[in-house]
């Protein structure tokens, strides 16, 4: 379970950095969305999964 938690952070470090990214880039701003919304997709399917407790235990923030 702990793996997974950690998967979890891993996709939500990517998309907090992609959007980072997206709002600094000039000409490859649309890359950059794009890579947000493909980190997105792993923690929605992993929250339920995980749940609260992990998640909040894990936040890529506590880093």
């Amino acid at each position: 379970m702990v793996l997974l938690t950690r998967a979890r952070r891993v996709s939500a470090v990517a998309g907090l950095v992609g959007t980072v990214l997206a709002d600094h880039a000039s000409p490859a701003r649309e890359a950059y969305g794009l890579g947000v919304v493909l980190a997105d997709e792993p923690c929605a399917v992993l929250d339920p999964v995980v749940g609260p407790e992990l998640i909040a235990a894990y936040r890529a923030d506590l880093l």
